[in-house]
This record gives structure tokens, C-alpha cells and sequence, in this order.
């Protein structure tokens, strides 16, 4: 089982999260390292003097496994073993990793993933408490009305175009694991409204530099050439 998320609500959140206590979130983050080793305490340091976003998602970061700020759903997925791969060619071995999970969910919309969880544990294991247990949280976190606005409504559009083009695998990764979610919560369920509609948020003003800082039994995912879900 596991849980994807918005690639550009991701890394705004995971530096909001750094932002906000920088040195009681260290352990958290030491895993964040420079190709050189030595980049930790600048990051603190940076981190202490309010860095920015973009600053946070222009540190020269180390790119594997767990030292990468973005493509880090592929990095992860892909694997240690195929961490020195770049581009399309991870990502594949990201998408070829995903088809072995029983279930993803997303973040995005958390109710209807564990409604559509509770029902795979059930078709798998059989009814229990705990199950039903698990269907009815899904039922609290029905959309009334449209999503909350997530933290990329606060982004500037330049911004949010940087965040986007630096993150482009996992949005790959992200648009082809929510298609295949949806269509099964469509043929599974019958929930077939489709994602949950954010109210348009107002471009914001702020330079693009900134960000608010803290206040079928076969459900794998086949690939073809170009990387599309198998529907059957």
C-alpha cells in the first residue's frame, strides 16, 4: 500500500515543514545531502535566514535515492539500484515498482482512497471490523462543495511553473497513478464524478521567488512504450 501526492503540494509542504523549526525538524531532514557531503549546515543556516522556496528547490541537492528535494515519489520508487538513472529511464523503473503495490491512494483526495482501500482489503481478505472500520473514516472526508484549496493555491505563477518544470517526472508519475485511481473508484465503486474541483484561487502577487512560509483482479500498472496505464 502506498500513498502518492501532488508533486508541486509536496515539496511546498516539505519546505514549510523545514521553515518552520528548522532545528527541531533536523533529524527529519539529514537525509537531505549535497553531492560534496557538506551541505546540511548551509541548508540549516539557510533555512534559519528564511530561505525561499525557489532558493529551497535550487539547492544543490545530491539526486539519489532519498537526497533529492524534487522527483523525489520517482526517486523513491525507482529505487537505490537504479539511482544513478535520469529522466524517462527512471521513471520507468518507478512505474514498474508502483505495479507491484496492491493499492495507491492519494493523497489528494484521502477520503475516497480509504473507501477504496477498505473495499481492496475486503475483496482480499475478507470483511472485518477494521475494514468496515476504515470505510466509514473514508466516509468523513466526503467533498462538499469542492477541495480546499491545497498549498499550491498561494504560488505565484512563475513560480509554480518553476516547481512544475522541476518536478515534471512525478507529475508523470502522479497523472498516470490518478487516472488509473479514478477509473478504478469508477468500476469499483461507482464513484464516478472523478476528482474532487479546488475553487479557482486568484493569482497571487507575490514575486516568483516566494512562498507563504508557516502559520478487475489485476489493478497493476502495465506500461507500454509510452508508458501509458493498461486499462485491462
Amino acid at each position: 500500500v502506498t500513498m502518492l501526492r501532488s508533486p508541486v503540494e509536496r515539496v511546498v509542504s516539505e519546505y514549510k515543514y523545514a521553515l518552520a523549526r528548522p532545528h527541531k525538524n533536523k533529524g527529519s531532514l539529514q537525509f537531505l545531502q549535497t553531492a560534496d557531503g557538506g551541505g546540511f549546515a548551509k541548508l540549516m543556516r539557510s533555512l534559519k535566514h528564511n530561505m525561499t522556496l525557489a532558493e529551497y528547490v535550487d539547492f544543490p541537492f545530491k539526486s539519489a535515492q532519498f537526497g533529492s528535494i524534487n522527483n523525489r515519489q520517482v526517486s523513491l520508487l525507482a529505487g537505490e539500484e537504479h539511482a544513478h538513472e535520469r529522466g524517462e529511464f527512471q521513471l520507468r523503473f518507478a512505474l514498474r515498482s508502483l505495479q507491484l503495490f496492491d493499492f495507491v491512494g492519494l493523497t489528494e483526495d484521502f477520503g475516497a482512497s480509504m473507501r477504496l482501500l477498505a473495499h481492496t482489503l475486503a475483496r482480499r481478505l475478507g470483511h472485518s471490523e477494521q475494514v468496515a472500520e476504515l470505510g466509514r473514516a473514508g466516509g468523513t472526508h466526503l467533498n462538499g462543495g469542492g477541495a480546499r484549496a491545497g498549498h499550491g493555491a498561494e504560488l505565484s505563477a512563475p513560480l509554480r511553473r518553476k516547481l512544475e518544470k522541476k518536478n515534471a517526472l512525478d507529475q508523470q508519475l502522479y497523472d498516470l497513478a490518478k487516472a488509473d485511481f479514478y477509473r478504478r473508484l469508477c468500476e469499483e465503486l461507482g464513484e464516478c464524478d472523478g476528482p474532487p474541483v479546488q475553487a479557482p484561487q486568484p493569482e497571487q502577487a507575490r514575486g516568483a521567488d516566494q512562498a507563504q512560509t508557516p502559520n478487475q483482479d489485476d489493478d497493476g500498472y502495465a506500461l507500454d512504450e509510452g508508458y501509458a496505464m493498461d486499462d485491462g
